[in-house]
């Protein structure tokens, strides 16, 4: 009897210990996609009316129109890397309005930027915004963490810089040869995605640049896209990438170098490409769907190899 009610219990116990283990793997898979999700909006300066609409991608339409305090005369535009705060340029103004992305609601003005502010963009780890004053001849550059004005750089006349004006520039894992200038002079052909802009956080994907044969092969930017979306975002994620760019170098020139060994982390890292490209481009709501699905497909194969093994009388 005693036997038998312990078997009873044992059986329970094992039912809410799988459950609780399910329940965790939902849980692990799915809070850290919520941050990983894409942004799908775009930001468009109407300079003529002082306000800014609000483009939902996927159907074309006018979400929202930005109004309150947007700033005179707006004009460039970028987001930050997590998609929460979205910087505008206010030529007239000589200042650049922060909007929360989340309500569409002025959070801050960062005044005496400089004057005629027209182009702007933001570092990959989403640190600094860069920002293009026609006027005067310079760049400002301010410090997202608390929205000030570090550092101004003296260029050329009428700087304007409209888009995307900042990017990783590496060299590829090969032979040495210079096919390209390296900007700091060191031509040793060792610089297997060095980074040139003096930033350990801006660097690229050496294995995968390796594997792959090019920093700007489909699958490689894939995997950028990720880190900049997922990982530089939070301090787990930046640790990681710390740790991946101090170690990596030399696992990828010696991958360079063995046409064989590139073919097999090509293998490799096709499923973390495809994991990537699922974060990137679904829902939340989407991703924990497959989880489910996935936890329920091994749940069912595990419990079919238990019939299968379970002997007859």
């Amino acid at each position: 009897m005693k036997n038998g009610s312990f078997a009873k219990v044992s059986k329970r116990a094992m039912k809410k210990i799988w459950f609780f283990f399910l329940s965790a793997v939902v849980l692990l898979c799915t809070a850290p996609s919520i941050e990983c999700y894409a942004v799908d909006y775009a930001y468009i300066t109407n300079s003529g009316q002082d306000d800014i609409s609000v483009i939902n991608t996927s159907d074309n339409s006018v979400t929202a129109t930005i109004t309150n305090n947007v700033g005179n005369t707006p004009f460039g535009v970028v987001v930050t890397p997590d998609g929460k705060y979205v910087y505008v340029t206010n030529q007239s103004q000589g200042a650049v309005t922060v909007i929360s992305a989340s309500d569409n609601t002025v959070k801050s003005t960062i005044d005496n930027v400089g004057t005629g502010p027209t182009g702007i963009d933001i570092t990959p780890d989403g640190k600094y915004v860069y920002v293009a004053n026609q006027g005067e001849k310079t760049v400002s550059v301010i410090r997202t963490s608390d929205n000030t004005v570090t550092t101004t750089i003296t260029v050329g006349n009428a700087p304007i810089a409209l888009g995307k004006f900042i990017g990783t520039i590496s060299i590829d894992s090969g032979d040495g040869d210079d096919s390209g200038d390296n900007s700091d002079g060191d031509d040793d052909g060792d610089d297997s995605g060095d980074i040139l802009d003096g930033d350990d956080d801006d660097g690229g994907c050496f294995i995968a640049t390796a594997a792959f044969g090019s920093y700007m092969e489909p699958h490689v930017k894939i995997l950028r896209d990720f880190r900049d979306a997922c990982l530089l975002t939070n301090r787990a994620g930046q640790g990681f990438v710390k740790l991946y760019y101090k170690y990596s170098p030399p696992v990828a020139d010696y991958i360079a170098e063995h046409g064989t060994l590139k073919a097999a982390v090509r293998c490799g890292l096709y499923p973390l490409v495809g994991l990537s490209y699922v974060a990137l481009h679904t829902t939340p709501a989407q991703q924990a769907l497959m989880v489910f699905g996935l936890v329920f497909a091994f749940s069912g194969v595990v419990m079919v190899r238990r019939r299968v093994k379970k002997p007859y009388c």
